[in-house]
């Protein structure tokens, strides 16, 4: 099934008004338009590999493969409108064709400014008021059949559900790195290519007399976590060895420890001060490779490691369970292949992760390590510093000294006092 990949922006009421209202008829209509949160900031169309060739820039994390939309009561029961629970569409190939054309708004999958909307056959602002929309992008067909059949009759029930349920940390959960295709393009026709869950809710709808559209704006969420994590070695006695004998294929591996397992519908983070942040069903991964990078003249080794992860916490202080990564290195010779111990450290991970957000975090290696990833002297680092930003504005860069800031964070990220 061919994806349609959306860069979205963000519009106000104002605009979507005289934007969205294509004529008379089309006022007549219900229909309801989602944006995507954390959207690239460069304008591109949706649809890759296409003749103009624009899936270079296309957006595949904000990529989307179907859309169903629900409605709820105030007491949380779901609602039958239209005479349906769900209302569904799939989004085959670059736009949509014959009567499926007459579902979304201007017949196209994407509209001028990057807008996406589809019309609810049969349904009136009347139908909806007072309820709540919840729109729900790439669900499960397992999940939709849920639904439908009356099993999660209420947004509670929905917003529990247990949508991806990974067997090892190490799972991947979001489109990077992209399964490729003859011509080394990512290829969102495999199977093996992970669109990724988003909700998007707008509750107690209403409707101004002036509106002449019957339009409802929902913003969408992605419902896991994008994680790069950058370190350097900054132990001069840990380089002196192979910077001496040249040694610079450098091979990093990481395994993931006590990773939540579970990718729900529904927000799992919350606030420290509620003291109701949890970490689902924790479980490990295996070992993952990537080469280390060099810097400048003096080859200074330095990693990058980008996952996707499911949310987590605010963790509260002296948690039993707490997600680390175990981190080691393997310095070898680029023709003999002579290699040094593989040394070994466990970085620990902050006390919360929150959906749609990307966290960037800094570490040092500061010491040589330890030859045994379960021995006793294994030094359990912090990280040094930890940028959140919106989905697409995560950072790798290099930070060499003395612009690398050290904040000795180990606590939440939006609390820089806070330490567990």
């Amino acid at each position: 099934m061919l994806s349609c990949l959306f860069a979205l922006l963000a519009l106000s009421a104002c605009q979507q008004r005289f934007d969205d209202l294509q004529s008379a008829e089309d006022g007549e209509k219900l229909y309801v338009t989602f944006t995507i949160s954390g959207i690239q900031s460069h304008e591109s169309r949706a649809v890759p590999n296409v003749s103009t060739g624009t899936g270079t820039v296309a957006d595949y994390e904000s990529s989307y493969k179907s859309v169903d939309v629900l409605f709820f009561e105030n007491n949380g029961n779901i609602a039958q409108v239209g005479q349906k629970k769900v209302h569904h569409f799939d989004s085959e190939g670059s736009a949509p064709s014959g009567a499926d054309k007459d579902n979304w708004v201007d017949g196209v999958y994407e509209r001028s400014g990057n807008k996406r909307g589809v019309y609810l056959a049969g349904v009136t602002r009347n139908d909806v008021k007072g309820k709540t929309c919840v729109v729900l992008l790439n669900l499960p067909a397992e999940v939709r059949t849920l639904i439908e059949r009356g099993t999660l009759n209420t947004l509670a029930k929905l917003k529990a559900q247990v949508i991806h349920q990974q067997t090892s940390a190490d799972e991947q959960l979001g489109p990077i790195p992209y399964p490729v295709d003859a011509s080394n393009q990512p290829d969102y026709n495999s199977s093996a290519f992970r669109h990724i869950v988003m909700i998007g809710e707008t509750p107690n709808i209403s409707f101004s007399n002036n509106d002449v559209a019957s339009v409802i704006p929902v913003q969408m969420v992605r419902t896991i976590v994008k994680v790069k994590i950058v370190g350097i070695f900054t132990s001069k006695s840990l380089m002196v060895v192979p910077q001496a004998f040249n040694y610079t294929s450098v091979t990093m591996t990481y395994q993931y420890k006590n990773f939540p397992s579970q990718t729900k519908l529904g927000e799992v983070w919350k606030k420290k001060s509620t003291n109701a942040g949890t970490l689902n069903a924790p479980i490990d991964g295996v070992y993952v490779e990537s080469p280390a990078k060099l810097y400048g003249t003096t080859k200074q080794p330095y990693f990058v490691q980008s996952f996707y992860m499911n949310e987590y916490g605010d963790l509260p202080d002296n948690v039993e369970k707490q997600p680390f990564v175990n981190i080691s290195v393997l310095f070898e010779h680029p023709t003999s292949h002579a290699a040094l111990p593989k040394l070994y450290w466990a970085l620990s991970l902050p006390r919360g992760m929150k959906r749609n957000y990307s966290y960037t975090i800094y570490v040092n290696l500061p010491t040589n390590g330890e030859l045994d990833p379960g021995g006793s002297q294994l030094q359990i680092l912090k990280a040094d510093k930890v940028v959140v930003k919106p989905w697409d504005e995560g950072t790798e860069n290099y930070f060499t000294s003395p612009d690398y800031i050290f904040n000795n964070f180990s606590g939440s990220p939006t609390d820089p006092n806070d330490h567990i």
